[in-house]
């Protein structure tokens, strides 16, 4: 991983799950975490454990839907007050693998399925 010098990521934000959340494991740092968001490929993954444990990792699994208004909307805030002024800035900017225009949604839907995108796929609303 040259962006961190071989350390590893702190935190890997996993929306997918299934053989993704396997494949995640090499890409952590030391005392690492990855935070279990989504399981859009499967609810299930197979895990190196000794990886886990080796690295000490922490696995915390979170979802919205099931949470009570009031903290939801502190979840929303966080997320205003934190992540929005990063995005603002450019400090932090999401990864656009391919854009298309809502013509092509077949297209970019093919794409997806392909499982070969690193990023987001964007659709253009013109």
């Amino acid at each position: 991983m040259p962006w961190t010098n071989g350390r590893g990521v702190d935190v890997v934000p996993d929306l997918v799950g299934g053989d993704y959340t396997a494949d995640s494991l090499p890409a952590m740092a030391w005392r690492g975490r990855l935070m279990l968001v989504g399981a859009l490929a499967r609810s299930k993954a197979i895990v190196a454990l000794r990886a886990i444990l080796a690295k000490r990792l922490t696995i915390r699994g979170t979802v919205l839907r099931s949470r009570a208004i009031e903290e939801r909307i502190t979840v929303i805030q966080a997320y205003e007050r934190d992540v929005l002024p990063w995005l603002a800035s450019g400090r932090l900017v999401p990864r656009i693998d391919a854009t298309f225009e809502l013509a092509q949604i077949s297209a970019a839907h093919a794409l997806v399925e392909g499982n070969t995108t690193i990023g987001k796929v964007a659709l253009t609303l013109t």
